[in-house]
Protein backbone atom coordinates (compact mmCIF):
# COMPACT_ATOMS: atom_id res chain seq x y z
CA UNK A 1 0.00 0.00 0.00
CA UNK A 2 1.56 3.34 -1.03
CA UNK A 3 2.23 6.01 1.57
CA UNK A 4 -0.50 8.62 1.62
CA UNK A 5 0.42 12.25 2.18
CA UNK A 6 -0.63 13.42 5.64
CA UNK A 7 -1.72 17.07 5.89
CA UNK A 8 -2.54 18.95 9.09
CA UNK A 9 -4.86 21.95 8.87
CA UNK A 10 -4.79 24.42 11.77
CA UNK A 11 -7.54 27.03 11.82
CA UNK A 12 -10.03 28.58 14.21
CA UNK A 13 -12.48 28.88 11.29
CA UNK A 14 -14.40 25.58 11.29
CA UNK A 15 -16.10 26.28 7.95
CA UNK A 16 -12.79 27.01 6.22
CA UNK A 17 -11.00 23.99 7.70
CA UNK A 18 -13.90 21.68 6.84
CA UNK A 19 -13.88 22.94 3.26
CA UNK A 20 -10.12 22.43 2.96
CA UNK A 21 -10.42 18.94 4.44
CA UNK A 22 -13.21 18.01 2.01
CA UNK A 23 -11.17 19.22 -0.97
CA UNK A 24 -8.03 17.40 0.17
CA UNK A 25 -9.91 14.15 0.87
CA UNK A 26 -11.39 14.29 -2.64
CA UNK A 27 -7.81 14.29 -3.97
CA UNK A 28 -6.80 11.31 -1.80
CA UNK A 29 -4.94 13.13 0.98
CA UNK A 30 -5.26 12.18 4.65
CA UNK A 31 -5.95 15.20 6.83
CA UNK A 32 -6.56 16.20 10.38
CA UNK A 33 -8.01 19.48 11.56
CA UNK A 34 -6.83 21.25 14.67
CA UNK A 35 -8.02 24.41 16.33
CA UNK A 36 -5.20 26.69 17.41
CA UNK A 37 -5.97 25.85 21.04
CA UNK A 38 -5.37 22.17 20.22
CA UNK A 39 -2.19 22.80 18.27
CA UNK A 40 0.20 21.36 20.85
CA UNK A 41 3.48 20.16 19.37
CA UNK A 42 3.01 16.80 21.09
CA UNK A 43 0.50 15.88 18.39
CA UNK A 44 3.18 16.41 15.76
CA UNK A 45 5.73 14.29 17.63
CA UNK A 46 3.43 11.28 17.55
CA UNK A 47 2.46 11.67 13.88
CA UNK A 48 4.31 14.37 11.95
CA UNK A 49 2.44 15.73 8.95
CA UNK A 50 3.97 15.86 5.48
CA UNK A 51 2.51 19.38 5.13
CA UNK A 52 1.04 21.89 7.56
CA UNK A 53 -1.60 24.36 6.38
CA UNK A 54 -2.01 27.18 8.93
CA UNK A 55 -4.73 29.80 8.69
CA UNK A 56 -3.07 32.98 9.94
CA UNK A 57 -5.80 35.31 8.71
CA UNK A 58 -7.94 35.11 11.88
CA UNK A 59 -5.46 34.55 14.69
CA UNK A 60 -2.05 35.76 13.60
CA UNK A 61 -0.61 35.63 17.13
CA UNK A 62 -1.41 31.92 17.50
CA UNK A 63 -0.01 31.28 14.03
CA UNK A 64 3.22 33.05 14.80
CA UNK A 65 3.63 31.13 18.08
CA UNK A 66 2.97 27.78 16.40
CA UNK A 67 5.26 28.49 13.44
CA UNK A 68 8.05 29.77 15.69
CA UNK A 69 7.78 26.68 17.89
CA UNK A 70 7.88 24.37 14.88
CA UNK A 71 10.88 26.11 13.34
CA UNK A 72 12.79 26.12 16.64
CA UNK A 73 12.62 22.31 16.86
CA UNK A 74 15.01 20.56 14.47
CA UNK A 75 12.65 17.56 14.44
CA UNK A 76 10.06 19.66 12.58
CA UNK A 77 12.35 21.76 10.38
CA UNK A 78 11.64 19.70 7.25
CA UNK A 79 7.84 20.08 7.41
CA UNK A 80 6.66 22.49 4.71
CA UNK A 81 4.21 25.08 5.98
CA UNK A 82 1.57 26.80 3.88
CA UNK A 83 0.11 29.92 5.49
CA UNK A 84 -3.35 31.13 4.55
CA UNK A 85 -3.87 34.88 4.74
CA UNK A 86 -6.89 37.00 3.90
CA UNK A 87 -6.82 40.03 1.68
CA UNK A 88 -3.82 42.02 2.85
CA UNK A 89 -1.66 44.89 1.85
CA UNK A 90 1.64 43.26 0.93
CA UNK A 91 3.53 46.43 1.84
CA UNK A 92 2.32 46.47 5.46
CA UNK A 93 2.19 42.73 6.32
CA UNK A 94 5.02 41.61 8.62
CA UNK A 95 6.61 38.80 6.55
CA UNK A 96 9.50 38.32 8.99
CA UNK A 97 7.53 36.14 11.43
Amino acid sequence: MPHSTWISVVSSDLQLSSHIQLRLHSKGYQTNIMNCVDSDLGVFYSDSPDLLIKDISNDAECGIKLLSALRSESFFSAIPILGLVGAIDNDTFNWDN
